[in-house]
């Protein structure tokens, strides 16, 4: 095999290694719900539904909605992999109440997802739902049923992501949580990474603290469904360390004119990118 085969071919092999590391992926929820404040003994979700955060015009104690949802990051993703980055986009359903702010915040407790389908106003919840007080509705016995820590949900008060959903007065706004100014996404989605068993999602809140701010977001059964987009690096294999390496040991035994080959290919379309080595003296 000839010197400029030779270096050319590493040249690709080295073109292929960089690039190689990084990936990204775009995920629909596994897991979603509503929960929807009561006062009494009934217990309403929207399992099914559209996702609904913030505050209703109904009397206080009934009219808070926040939203959950998951999405199943191990399963997807190289354990060994490190989070770069991540987008979740969500679509509003009708452009109403106002400009508002919606947070996202990492949900602490595993909770489940039924069959319930509602509005805004949520409908019964059904066995293994998610409520304002229950994590899994149990509903043949509903005093069985697992707790929040916290009614209304239990998540940390840390804000993950923060967004605007803009009140264009007709569906398709798309409101986006993008971890380039909410740095906290990456690391919630490390950790559900390195630690699956965290891994319970992000709680979404609205507006709370005036009525009529409600927002309502296309669910996971809608043509617009949630999505999250992460990027992501994993390690380099050895091999491809290992022939970078003998590689650049070629090099200094060839001394210039092989180097020159070598910038010559990577300088090659589809191959481009920047390199330097060092001229020694030329001892081919």
């Amino acid at each position: 095999m000839s010197w400029k085969a030779l270096s050319c071919g590493f040249a690709f092999w080295i073109t292929l290694a960089s690039l190689g590391n990084a990936a990204t992926i775009t995920l629909d929820p596994s897991l979603e719900n509503t929960l929807v404040q009561t006062s009494g003994t009934a217990q309403l979700s929207n399992a099914l539904g559209n996702v609904y955060v913030g505050r209703t015009n109904q009397a206080a104690g009934v009219s808070i909605r926040r939203g959950l949802i998951e999405f199943d990051i191990a399963d997807n993703i190289p354990s060994d992999a490190t989070i770069t980055g991540g987008t979740l986009a969500m679509t509003d359903v009708q452009g109403l109440n106002g400009n508002q702010t919606l947070t996202l915040h990492d949900t602490l407790q595993s909770w489940g997802q039924g069959t319930s389908n509602g509005s805004g106003n949520g409908a019964a919840a059904t066995n293994g739902d998610a409520t304002w007080l229950y994590t899994f509705y149990n509903a043949s016995n509903p005093s069985a049923s697992t707790k929040w820590a916290t009614p209304g949900g239990s998540y940390s008060p840390t804000v993950s992501g923060s967004a605007l959903d803009v009140a264009t007065g007709s569906a398709g706004y798309l409101v986006l949580w993008e971890s380039g100014s909410n740095p906290q996404m990456t690391a919630d989605i490390q950790n559900w990474l390195s630690d699956p068993a965290t891994n319970f999602g992000w709680t979404l809140l609205g507006n709370e603290s005036q009525s009529q701010t409600t927002k309502a977001l296309y669910g996971m059964y809608s043509s617009s469904q949630p999505l999250l987009t992460v990027s992501y690096a994993v390690p380099e294999p050895p091999a491809a360390w290992l022939a970078i390496s003998g590689l650049f040991a070629v090099a200094v035994v060839k001394g210039r004119r092989f180097g020159n080959r070598l910038l010559s290919c990577l300088a090659r379309p589809g191959l481009a990118r920047s390199a330097a080595i060092k001229e020694g003296p030329n001892r081919s």
